[in-house]
């Protein structure tokens, strides 16, 4: 399970419960759009992904639900379903990009500790 939402700027700050989540159909068209993770802080990587997503999962109250997602929050549901299955973004890009990411990180992270701001 994963609990997804939250933010006022994303609809409005709904919050989902999702117990056993699936994802029914996903659309052709992608978007590219950089990424983060909770476990990989200051970690970024662009990633593409469907631009909505149909989705059907079980809720905190066990009623059984069927949507479409658009946006973020289609983003957020496939990112998570994905800690679901047993992978995680960085497995989604190529060892280059992924070396590349953990550079500017290490650099961030270092200018961080001398009293800069994250960017």
């Amino acid at each position: 399970m994963f609990i997804m939402g939250g933010h006022p700027e994303i609809e409005d700050g709904k919050v989902r419960s999702v117990f056993n989540p699936l994802i029914n159909d996903v659309s052709k068209e992608t978007i590219n759009f950089k990424e983060g993770c909770l476990s990989f802080p200051f970690l970024f990587l662009t990633i593409n992904r469907p631009k909505w997503c149909s989705v059907k999962y079980t809720d905190q109250h066990g009623k059984e639900i069927e949507e479409t997602l658009h946006g973020m929050s289609a983003r957020v549901f496939q990112h998570e379903n994905e800690h679901m299955n047993g992978y995680v973004f960085t497995d989604l890009v190529s060892k280059f990009k992924l070396e590349r990411a953990q550079k500017t990180r290490a650099k961030m992270l270092k200018d961080y500790a001398r009293g800069g701001a994250i960017r």
